[in-house]
């Protein structure tokens, strides 16, 4: 009862970003599933429209962020101390959030390691055509 007194006070404008910010919670989840697998055979190719999808979905820069500004470190073997600093006693939580930051710690090395590949080919190239 006491949650639909409070949802009837809320602003059209407060009900709209609800709404959304609801919204973006499910698409990240979907993300989250979606690069849960870890299969490179499932990584469409940069250039294809599944990879520009998913890199709309998946921001792993605002994740990472996020992590920052609350735990100090996007790193997840840091975590234990800054949980117990926070006093965070839900396992729930501090699981879901071990597993968030995994996930956006190994999309991140990923990344770095296409990157790589990425212009160790070019200078390859280049290399031979000189």
């Amino acid at each position: 009862m006491r949650s639909n007194a409070i949802r009837s006070l809320a602003t059209p404008e407060q009900r709209r970003h609800r709404s959304r910010s609801h919204q973006a919670q499910r698409r990240h989840a979907e993300a989250v599933r979606c690069f849960a697998s870890g299969r490179k055979a499932a990584v469409p190719s940069r250039s294809s429209p599944a990879r520009r999808k998913a890199a709309r979905c998946w921001r792993r820069p605002t994740i990472a962020r996020a992590l920052e500004q609350r735990l100090g470190s996007a790193d997840p073997r840091s975590f234990k101390e800054e949980l117990d600093r926070l006093r965070v006693k839900d396992t729930a939580a501090i699981d879901r959030i071990n597993e968030v930051a995994s996930l956006v710690d190994r999309t991140h090395r990923a990344e770095l390691s296409r990157t790589y590949e990425l212009t160790r080919s070019l200078k390859k190239g280049l290399g031979l055509s000189i």
